[in-house]
Parts: structure tokens; sequence; C-alpha cells
């Protein structure tokens, strides 16, 4: 993910534990936040490393991997995820721009849902 922002101008800061931050554009992490929830796609606000700001308006985003690979994604599909979140923080205020990337974050979500198999026993009894 950090390489797809890095090659859409947004700064990116890697922390120890692989967990990434996205600083760098003019924006607080709770801006960043609410911007990329909008696209439907969870963070959290995070200080990031050197963050002139104080701890309760920091710089940076939290994304969590797990959340993907738990639904079985792959690096093609943290590829795209890393382009929409670049797409999301360059296009906050474009209403079209964020409708349109929340749409493919959701279709993305759709062919890797989480627990399958209960997805599937629910459809079988609800046709019965």
């Amino acid at each position: 993910m950090p390489a797809c922002a890095r090659n859409r101008n947004i700064k990116d800061v890697i922390k120890a534990d692989r967990n990434e931050n996205y600083g760098g554009n003019p924006m607080l992490g709770s801006e960043a936040e609410k911007a990329l929830g909008e696209a439907a796609i969870t963070v959290n606000k995070n200080a990031i490393p050197f963050d002139t700001n104080p701890p309760m308006k920091p710089s940076g985003i939290r994304v969590g991997s797990p959340a993907l690979t738990t639904r079985g994604m792959k690096e093609p599909e943290m590829r795209q995820v890393g382009r929409w979140i670049s797409e999301a923080l360059l296009n906050r205020n474009d209403a079209a721009v964020m409708a349109k990337v929340r749409k493919q974050v959701l279709e993305l979500a759709e062919a890797f849902p989480l627990y399958p198999e209960r997805r599937a026993k629910a459809q079988v009894e609800a046709r019965a």
C-alpha cells in the first residue's frame, strides 16, 4: 500500500509494526479518517514519528491490513486499496470521485466476504 500512495504523491511512514501511516498532506489524521470513511475505507487517526502536532491532533492514519487478509485478500487487492486511499485523500472534496471509490470498495468487499461459509448457509436457509 505505501508504494501506491508514494506513486500518487502522498508521503508515507512505515512503522516498525508494519502498519502504515500516511502524513505530509495538508490535513489532519482525523480529516483523512473522515474522508476515507466516506469512501468506505476504515482507518484510525494516528500519530506519526516526529509529528509536530499534539497527540489529540495527529497527522497520520493507521491502516489495519489484517482486516483485508482475513477476507483472503492478497497483494493485488492491497495495491488497489492503496490506490483508492490515495484517490480518496487527493479528491476528498469531489463528491463524484468519492462516490466512485466507495462503490468500488464495496464491490471488492462483496467479492471477499467475511465468513463466506456463514453467508452460504444463510442463503440456503433463506431459500428453504
